[in-house]
């Protein structure tokens, strides 16, 4: 995805056009009762012809992608899902198939996590609604015999095993395996005491990523807390971590003020896993890493309005791995007033003539809760919407109404009018 040549090396761009808009869907609901529905998660599958996308009110939908998607001559297409799973319980986490293709009906599938329940496996386009579980994978807290809910999933190449995160631990399943059979081990989270030093870190883990296959003979595991903590694993060799740090009081260098935050959402590796990207809540800013020989902060990419407890997705992309091993990567977010901003060069020092640079396009007219980039990198999709409290006049305005029972009827929960995701096509 080649980039026009700067104007400076570190102005903003912000007279580039903006991407053309190439297809659209809004959230599907299909049973009587359903409350305005949001997505919570859109991303591409792993061969890049399907979109997957999981919504508050506990479906998730695949819709493929069309044949003339880039086509010139095209109007923006409106979507609608081929494959839609409903399942009972909101979903915490999901990880599709690493090994998905449209061509072959038995990759296409996805691990998914909901509230009292085991890990599942569902087909995402089955014959009917009751058909889409494949099997179950059980998580359990021993002293209780309570199911343990997955914060986060990963589910890496080449998919003969996946790793969910949870409250202070952090788990290895066979995906070969079900039930309880397929607990593989327990990866080292909670602090112990070695050899006179404490090694481990706590707090539930809301963030997983592995660095990218081609990145080294190891692929390893950055996960991220609610509480601010980040741990890195050779997982494929030892349960302890090689690596973990917290991200509270950590100073921006170039203000030189403490870099705000409340939680991780995102562990995201550059194409060529020697840069870590930090996703927060409440930040305004992506903090950047660079993982080679320890953990070296080399800055934030901001100003970014991300000033919320929501989800606010970023993605990365590059030409190549040289390039990323550079810094010229680029890195995608979202912001609170619909726009989407995009870092060129993000692991490049500044002060260099190619240091890195800014742009942005008005995307939506909510909040953006999700910005993911085609493997290709020719388009990227976006998601927006949030749920607010209604507003005053409507709550006056049913202020002594009852339904049919007698029952003093409330008002339904408030979205966005804009809950859309949209397909972008990338400027060359």
């Amino acid at each position: 995805m080649a980039s026009p040549p700067p104007q400076t090396p570190e102005e903003a761009r912000d007279d580039r056009p903006p991407p053309r808009l190439l297809a659209s869907a809004n959230p599907t609901t299909s049973r009587p009762g359903d409350t305005p529905d949001l997505f919570r998660t859109v991303q591409f599958s792993a061969d890049g012809t399907t979109l997957l996308g999981s919504t508050w009110n506990h479906y998730l939908t695949s819709y493929v992608l069309p044949q003339d998607l880039l086509s010139p001559d095209s109007a923006p297409h409106h979507l609608s899902p081929q494959g839609t799973v409903h399942l009972h319980s909101p979903i915490r986490s999901l990880a599709p198939s690493p090994l998905f293709s449209l061509s072959d009906p038995s990759s296409q599938t996805a691990l998914v996590a909901t509230n009292d329940h085991p890990i599942q496996l569902h087909h995402l386009f089955p014959y009917s609604p009751d058909t889409s579980r494949i099997a179950s994978y059980k998580l359990i807290n021993a002293s209780t015999e309570a199911y343990i809910t997955p914060t986060s999933l990963l589910w890496p190449s080449p998919g003969s095993i996946f790793l969910c995160g949870s409250a202070n631990r952090l788990d290895v399943f066979d995906v070969s395996r079900e039930g309880e059979e397929g607990h593989y081990t327990t990866l080292q989270t909670t602090a112990r005491p070695s050899s006179g030093r404490v090694h481990g870190w706590k707090g539930t883990i809301s963030a997983l990523a592995a660095s990218p296959p081609d990145a080294g003979p190891s692929s390893v595991l950055a996960a991220g807390s609610w509480n601010r903590w980040v741990g890195l694993y050779d997982y494929l060799r030892t349960p302890a971590p090689i690596s973990h740090w917290s991200l509270a009081g950590v100073v921006d260098p170039s203000s030189g003020t403490e870099i705000p935050g409340s939680g991780v959402v995102q562990t995201i590796w550059s194409p060529c896993g020697r840069y870590l990207a930090i996703n927060e809540r409440n930040s305004h800013g992506v903090v950047l890493y660079d993982i080679r020989g320890g953990h070296k902060l080399l800055g934030v990419l901001g100003p970014r309005d991300a000033g919320t407890q929501m989800r606010l997705a970023c993605d990365v992309f590059a030409t190549g791995a040289d390039a990323s091993e550079r810094g010229q990567f680029e890195l995608w977010g979202g912001t609170l007033d619909g726009s989407v901003k995009v870092w060129e060069n993000a692991g490049v020092s500044p002060g260099r003539e190619d240091s890195r640079r800014s742009w942005e396009w008005k995307a939506h007219e909510a909040p953006v809760t999700n910005t993911a980039l085609h493997p290709s990198g020719s388009v990227v999709v976006t998601s927006a919407g949030t749920f607010g409290s209604p507003s005053d006049s409507v709550v006056d305005s049913m202020v002594g109404r009852l339904n049919g029972d007698g029952v003093a009827e409330m008002p339904m929960t408030h979205v966005t009018p804009d809950t859309s995701f949209k397909i972008w096509e990338c400027a060359a």
